[in-house]
């Protein structure tokens, strides 16, 4: 058995052969064997589940998200309920099955549109995370050997794009030092924009 997690997250991603499961970093190995022999998932759709997971749900559903989303479907009943309702924003972004149980008081109209918001927020959480580079912990439970490399974890795929570290606070370090030069190209790049818009102008002006 291996697994794979990101380094920031309480869980991680059990594998052998053609079996996965998500389970809690902390458990026992017993207790992942457990689930991963209980598992019919494929690696891919795992991971796809297991960047769901990594995201933070707080704020997907908010009054004026909702509020948007009823006005542009033109729902004016719903947005009447949602004038006349207190909802616990905290609460309901706790996860889909909460706001299911605590909106279906308001109508199955108003609970359907609200889970649209979140899923759709969801999708937009998932999109940014899978769009950020990952430093990953690789851990061989058969000879306990962990070393760390950088990934992006997209679509349930895998890319790594570091050589492998033995040690984690490494790892995140070449991290940052990418992400600090990536910030200083794009400041570059914007800077030059300016420049060239800049010379646009006075160009015209010249004529």
């Amino acid at each position: 058995m291996k697994s794979e997690s990101d380094v920031f997250s309480s869980q991680e991603v059990v594998f052998s052969g053609i079996q996965s499961a998500i389970v809690n970093k902390f458990d026992d190995e017993q207790t992942k064997r457990s689930h991963l022999e209980k598992s019919d998932t494929t690696l891919e759709e795992t991971r796809r589940e297991y960047s769901r997971r990594n995201v933070s749900t707080e704020n997907l559903v908010t009054e004026s998200k909702l509020r948007k989303y009823f006005e542009e479907n033109g729902d004016d009943n719903n947005l009447k309920v949602l004038n006349n309702v207190r909802i616990d924003f905290e609460t309901i972004n706790r996860s889909a099955d909460v706001l299911k149980n605590e909106l279906s008081l308001f109508g199955t109209s108003f609970m359907e549109g609200a889970l649209s918001v979140f899923n759709i927020e969801l999708d937009i959480a998932v999109e940014k995370y899978e769009n950020r580079l990952h430093v990953i912990e690789n851990k061989d439970y058969s000879t306990k050997k962990i070393n760390y490399d950088i990934s992006f974890l997209k679509k349930g795929e895998r890319k790594i794009l570091s050589p492998k570290y033995e040690e984690k606070e490494k790892a995140i370090k070449k991290l940052e030092q990418f992400e600090e030069k990536q910030e200083k190209k794009k400041e570059i790049y914007k800077s030059n924009e300016l420049i060239n818009r800049q010379n646009i102008e006075n160009k015209k002006e010249e004529e």
